[in-house]
């Protein structure tokens, strides 16, 4: 009988050990969650996911937002060089002559990471800007303004693929002046001419004969080739 109630009360002593280890352990916890809750003002972990927990205690991670308007605070910066560089490099010429052109736009994809289509909008925009003509332009009016028929002959003829396409020398004289009009006179006449023969051949025209000088084309001939 006695033996019976001396293991009965050790029992109880030792359920009583083991239920106040557990709280001892619990409280323990407690106590260490809340320091770390004071020590980082109340954060822990990942918070709104801006943040993130390392050996060292907590980094900020910057937001998505904020990346994203630095890139486009940095584009615009990159942007505006290009532009400062354009005008720095065709001040005070009146015209951009494909040779530069194709410099300024080489310099905008090596030297300021453009994409050729940025490193072209930004070219004709800062140079339309500042009423500097692009010779490339310039070229595209000038063909389409020498593709049309100047008589209803030729658009009958130009319609049913008929004949070739000539240019008379008055017809020259036009596109002569067409060039410089587009160009707000950047050029001498003589120098004008030299490059309208250029886009003239490129076209495969064949100047007119005139009959009044035993029909010879010398005056197309004896406009030299563009310095």
């Amino acid at each position: 009988m006695g033996n019976t109630i001396k293991g009965n009360l050790e029992g109880d002593i030792n359920h009583e050990l083991v239920a106040v280890q557990l709280l001892w352990a619990s409280s323990e916890t407690r106590t260490t969650q809340c320091a770390v809750t004071r020590s980082d003002g109340g954060r822990s972990g990942v918070s709104g996911g801006l943040q993130e927990k390392n050996r060292d205690g907590l980094n900020e991670i910057e937001p998505v937002e904020e990346t994203y308007s630095r890139e486009r605070y940095s584009r615009r910066v990159v942007t505006k060089r290009y532009a400062d560089y354009v005008r720095l490099h065709v001040r005070p010429q009146k015209i951009v002559f494909l040779e530069r052109e194709r410099e300024l736009l080489k310099a905008g994809l090596t030297e300021f990471g453009l994409s050729l289509k940025e490193a072209g909008t930004l070219l004709h925009e800062t140079t339309r800007a500042d009423g500097i003509s692009l010779e490339s332009e310039v070229e595209k009016h000038l063909h389409t303004f020498l593709a049309e028929p100047k008589t209803a002959r030729e658009a009958r003829r130009a319609a049913k693929g008929k004949g070739k396409a000539t240019i008379s020398r008055a017809r020259f004289e036009q596109a002569v002046d067409f060039y410089q009009a587009l160009t707000r006179g950047a050029l001498p006449r003589d120098e004008t001419r030299k490059r309208v023969k250029v886009v003239v051949q490129r076209m495969g025209m064949t100047p007119e004969r005139e009959w009044m000088r035993f029909g010879s084309r010398k005056w197309f001939d004896r406009i030299d080739p563009p310095d």
